[in-house]
């Protein structure tokens, strides 16, 4: 608010009290000093010794530097220790007979300050303000030096989630300005206010303020004015100071009608608190979040949390200080598409922020920067300081209904340490929802509402969401909020990219970015067709498999769970993830329209199996809902109308029940009809025209396939070996069986099975077809299971003849629900000898595309190989069965792949079947190693006593809370019998994944590693071995001791570990073993 329009209301409220506005009105005069610093790295420490300090230290290597802003703009992005600030400010002669404030709005992270060689005091935390009287260190009249010594702490218990994403920043962030204030003055930093005691229904409201006051005299008086949204004067008075000197406090109470805050009605009001000398000005709004049983309730009605992810990324800026215009288009946007609640997740907003979120009518949800801290009784006393700093700095936001105390840290945190900052906030932030943990279900212990981060994939969401229900129902009912979910990968638009800079890559640049350029490249010269670009055609096919991807899971679970909300990650792209729905210059991905379906009305499509395509003829029967939220308002009636694509229509209306206020309308299974008959799988929609009482009319479509009839089994063809429990029999009627070792028989035109062997590689050699399946048995290709959040499915342009036949889009499209098996095979090192059908690409937290596989031909020998890792089974699975009998058919009838496996590749699979694989179970003896020990004192040895260490299982909840707890090296160890047939083999130990690297040592002999300290190279989520044949014992028990090194996040034994015989290499192991 404008500082003439403030002093307008003061001086109206003034008369309305009577007395004299000029003395009650106060003087507080602010003196700017954001601009040009100037800086000098400190790396070495010896700023303090040197006394840099000091008004006359030579001018030397200092530089200048923009305040606010982050000093690595001067110093550079990998610059993280110590630096100096420094200014000659003016002080004017009006600070005579006043007292002067220095006050600093963010400083990252622990500052010393000196002015004119004295020092003003210190301060750690970068996220929220500090002050300090300098009134004894200045002259009016006269210039005084400001020096400020910054330690940028990369590593504190506060510094969040954003060195992740981006370089850890330091500096002068945010504003530096002086205050003139009297001698006695308010404390505003610390001034409490409770609008939380509301009446929705008569609209009556209670306000309780207190501001502490500092250097009061005996009988002074603070004056309160309030005024209204308009700018009315709605009251005021003159309060006594309570008890005195620096322990003073002025306190008011105002009843009366309000205009309540609320999501789209941002009624905020004005509170200006004057002392003779001096005045602050606040703003407010009335309203109370509160919890009722399974419902989040907003000025009592139920409101559906509908948000959406920040991490603080605005580029180019390294600290979250965005100009507050870029921030408010960014909401706009969101509430275009549906959302009301942004989530701060791992950063303090500035001031100005929030203050836009209020203005906005934005609700916002804010999770404290402690991303795995440590939360424990040694360090209580800075823990309740910084965080009643921040209830200090973000209580009296109106849109701030949500605190999380932390996240992601689980029972490392010390209960009666979060029980203490949990109530400071609750008293400190009255109104609002409180949890100690924005992490997993199970992991709460103190909270109002349960929270979960359930990514994952379409497959399992209903499972996933079934858990949560009963965890609720076991644990006590409360509301239930996804803190983060719901993420979808996107393809990088890399012509912006060349545009923008096409030598330097600035901070923000995909890490997989130049790998991008790379193989587009390769796509262009393989798939390159008359009219089609395929990088627009990438772009295109990720936006909408990621917006497919979302819509399913959040339709689904506000099917299953009505009045539970959620947050989706993330608003805009990093450098680690394309998963923003901003790209890297703040551009929309998707337009309001095309989250047209998304909102406070959410109608769930739920068919049988969850399923999109069907038969020519079939009758789609699908369960008609619809959800309908309350915004700051009543839920509006209505009525629902289905259609599909060869007609039909299906009703549903529903009321409004006004104790529940949100509105939850499902009918019994409904019916369409499908076109009776096609040539070729043609896509259609199901279309529902939304229309409610309040004269809004919308409508929604859903994609849905209809199949021809499947292709008959060609004549001959064999299923061979067990089908691992996918149904080939029935997929396949009239096909023979043939027992696994068995002889395929002579003139077979094809072979169906889900396990390779000699016999089957031998009929391949010759000229043979297969078409494998693959299942979790020896012999089958090796899929593992993913994240289809990470990257997206996409079905190159050629071969056309296969495509003719399974439209490319209906493939991609399909692999999110009933096609969709849930895993994909590495395919890095087989790309270029394949012909990819459906390709899973991730760049997800990677630097480079890795071009992994869901169903490929390719030649080997004089044969032909068709593998498919999606699901074919299934009673409500029509596509993957069609899909099978297609891809039988084209192996017999279609032309031949125009890639085929290198015969290194084909030795390998005869190679792999002839291995030896021992798994190792576990469970592990484990023990960190904080201090860096165990190398020297060694650890690995086979008489070192492990007596003391803990039994943990790889890859289990308690492997996973100790690593999010703790940063560093550990050790596992165990013993594993290897058969005396491996004498003279070659022996390798395989990781799916270690995080972030290891070194193995095997019977006392260091045999290698994987990653590197300067994390250059690492081996989470990345399948790596080491040849252990020259340490390995075979016949004996031999000792295995991993040594781990995690540098954030979580860490250990991420996936399956063993010994092997078999190949290895990229593009050589293959096989199930």
């Amino acid at each position: 608010m404008a500082y003439g329009r403030v002093r307008g209301l003061v001086l109206i409220g003034c008369a309305a009290l009577g007395g004299s506005a000029a003395a009650a009105a106060g003087a507080r005069e602010q003196i700017d000093l954001c601009g040009i610093w100037e800086v000098l790295a400190d790396a070495d420490g010896k700023g303090l010794a040197e006394r840099w300090y000091e008004p006359d230290v030579p001018a030397g290597a200092w530089q200048p530097i923009a305040v606010p802003g982050s000093w690595e703009t001067v110093l550079g992005t990998k610059f993280d220790t110590v630096a100096w600030y420094r200014k000659t400010v003016p002080v004017p002669a009006s600070a005579a007979g006043r007292c002067v404030l220095l006050r600093f709005h963010g400083a990252a992270t622990e500052a010393r300050v000196w002015v004119n060689g004295r020092e003003a005091g210190s301060h750690i935390g970068a996220w929220t303000p500090f002050t300090f009287d300098v009134t004894s260190s200045v002259t009016p009249g006269a210039a005084a030096s400001v020096v400020v010594r910054l330690d940028e702490k990369v590593g504190h218990n506060t510094q969040g989630f954003l060195p992740i994403v981006a370089p850890h920043f330091g500096g002068l962030w945010q504003p530096v300005e002086l205050l003139l204030v009297g001698r006695a003055r308010l404390d505003d930093m610390h001034a409490r206010i409770d609008a939380a005691k509301v009446d929705p229904a008569t609209g009556n409201a209670v306000l309780s303020v207190t501001v502490p006051v500092i250097g009061a005299a005996e009988g002074e008086q603070a004056r309160f004015l309030l005024f209204g949204p308009d700018g009315a004067y709605a009251g005021g008075g003159d309060a006594p100071l309570g008890a005195g000197g620096s322990s003073a406090f002025a306190a008011w109470r105002w009843e009366g009608r309000a205009a309540l805050w609320d999501i789209g009605a941002p009624n905020l009001y004005t509170l200006a608190v004057s002392l003779p000398g001096d005045r602050a000005v606040f703003r407010f709004g009335f309203r109370e979040a509160s919890a009722d049983g399974h419902r989040v309730r907003l000025n009592g009605r139920e409101v559906i949390v509908r948000g959406v992810l920040n991490w603080g990324v605005y580029p180019p800026l390294l600290a979250p200080a965005p100009e507050k215009e870029r921030f408010r288009r960014q909401l706009r946007y969101l509430r275009s598409c549906g959302f009301n609640l942004i989530k701060f997740c791992l950063w303090l907003p500035p001031k100005e922020l929030l203050a836009v979120a209020d203005e906005e009518g934005m609700l916002s949800w804010i999770e404290y920067p402690t991303w795995h801290p440590v939360l424990d009784k040694a360090h209580r006393d800075e823990l309740v300081r910084e965080y009643t700093e921040f209830a200090d700095h973000d209580g009296r936001a109106a849109s701030a209904v949500i605190r999380s105390i932390t996240c992601e840290t689980g029972a490392s945190a010390d209960l009666d340490v979060l029980r203490e900052i949990y109530t400071l906030l609750k008293q400190a932030c009255p109104g609002t929802l409180v949890e100690d943990d924005s992490s997993w279900i199970g992991w709460n212990r103190i909270h109002d509402f349960w929270d979960d981060h359930p990514y994952g994939n379409n497959r399992t969401w209903r499972g996933v969401l079934r858990g949560f229900a009963q965890h609720i129902e076991t644990h006590g009912v409360k509301p239930f909020l996804l803190g983060e979910a719901i993420a979808a990968d996107t393809w990088t638009d890399t012509r912006q990219w060349l545009d923008h800079s096409v030598d330097a890559r600035p901070w923000w640049a995909p890490n997989w970015l130049d790998d991008q350029l790379r193989f587009e490249r390769c796509l262009e010269a393989r798939f390159a067709r008359p009219g089609l670009s395929l990088g627009a055609d990438l772009r295109a096919a990720g936006r909408k498999y990621a917006m497919d991807m979302r819509r399913w899971q959040v339709e689904t679970f506000r099917e299953t769970m009505p009045h539970s909300g959620y947050v989706i990650t993330v608003i805009r792209d990093t450098r680690l993830a394309n998963m923003g729905f901003l790209d890297d210059f703040d551009a929309p991905k998707w337009t309001a329209g095309e989250w047209g379906w998304h909102g406070a009305i959410v109608v769930p499509f739920p068919t049988r199996g969850d399923r999109r395509a069907f038969g020519a003829g079939e009758i789609l029967k699908f369960t008609p809902c619809v959800r309908v939220a309350a915004d700051g308002r009543a839920a509006p009636e209505g009525t629902a109308v289905w259609r599909g694509p060869a007609g039909g229509r299906v009703e549903l209306a529903w009321r409004r029940d006004g104790a529940a206020n949100g509105i939850s309308a499902q009918g019994p299974e409904a019916e369409l009809p499908l076109p009776a008959e096609v040539a070729r799988p043609a896509p259609g929609e199901v279309v529902c025209a939304v229309s409610t009482g309040d004269a809004l009319r919308s409508e929604r479509a859903w994609e849905v396939w209809t199949l021809p009839a499947p292709r008959a089994v060609p004549a001959g063809l064999v299923v061979y070996g067990d089908d691992a429990g996918k149904g080939l029999a029935a997929m396949f009627p009239g096909a023979a069986a043939v027992d696994a070792g068995a002889e395929i028989p002579e003139g077979c035109p094809a072979v169906v099975t889900c396990a390779l062997s000699a016999p089957v590689l031998a009929y391949l050699e010759r000229g043979g077809s297969v078409f494998h399946i693959t299942a979790p048995v020896r012999g089958s290709f090796r899929d593992e299971e993913i994240w289809f959040l990470r990257g997206m499915a996409w079905a190159p342009p050629a071969p056309e003849a296969f495509f003719e036949r399974v439209p490319r889009e209906m493939l991609a499209y399909l692999q999110l629900f009933e096609l969709g098996g849930g895993s994909i095979i590495r395919g890095e090192g087989l790309w270029e000898q394949v012909d990819p059908l459906l390709a899973f690409l991730e760049t997800h937290d990677l630097h480079r595309v890795r071009p992994n596989l869901m169903l490929f031909q390719t030649a080997v020998g004089r044969g032909r190989l068709a593998v498919s890792c999606l699901r074919h089974e299934g009673p409500d699975n029509r596509a993957g069965a069609w899909l099978a009998r297609e891809l039988a058919d084209y192996l017999v009838s279609g032309p031949a792949p125009s890639r085929a496996l290198s015969p290194e590749a084909v030795a390998a699979l005869a190679e792999s079947l002839s291995a030896e694989t021992v798994r190792i179970p576990g469970p592990w003896r484990f023990a960190k190693d904080p201090n860096d020990r165990g190398v020297a004192e060694e650890w690995f040895g086979q008489t070192f006593d492990v007596s003391a260490w803990q039994d943990l299982a790889a890859h289990s909840a308690e492997e996973g809370a100790i690593w999010n707890a703790y940063d560093g090296w550990a050790w596992y160890r165990t013993t594993i019998a290897v058969p005396a047939a491996w004498k003279g083999r070659r022996a390798k130990i395989v990781f799916d994944s270690v995080d972030d690297m290891y070194e193995i040592y095997v019977n006392g002999k260091k045999a290698g590693g994987y990653g590197k300290l300067d994390r250059t190279e690492s081996s989470y989520l990345n399948r790596t071995s080491v040849d252990i044949t020259a340490c390995l014992a075979p016949g004996e028990e031999n000792l295995l001791a991993l040594r781990v090194y995690d540098w954030g996040g979580g860490g250990g034994i991420g996936g399956a570990a063993a010994l092997t015989t078999g190949p290895v290499e990229e593009g050589l192991d293959l096989l199930r073993r």
